[in-house]
């Protein structure tokens, strides 16, 4: 069995991270629970895979 050596590059959206903070921030000043089927949507939205062959 032959193994081909593969690179996984993952790139994540420069605003995800103030995002994710700033839900944060308003969960603990409002002491509310995020809708988290949005926060998924966004992170999903933010996150990128692409999987490329070495030659």
């Amino acid at each position: 069995m032959n193994s081909r050596p593969i690179i996984v590059r993952v790139r994540v959206a420069w605003w995800i991270y103030p995002y994710i903070h700033g839900v944060a921030i308003m969960h603990l000043l409002t002491g509310l629970e995020p809708d988290w089927h949005k926060v998924n949507r966004w992170v999903q939205r933010a996150v990128s895979f692409r999987i490329d062959k070495r030659p």
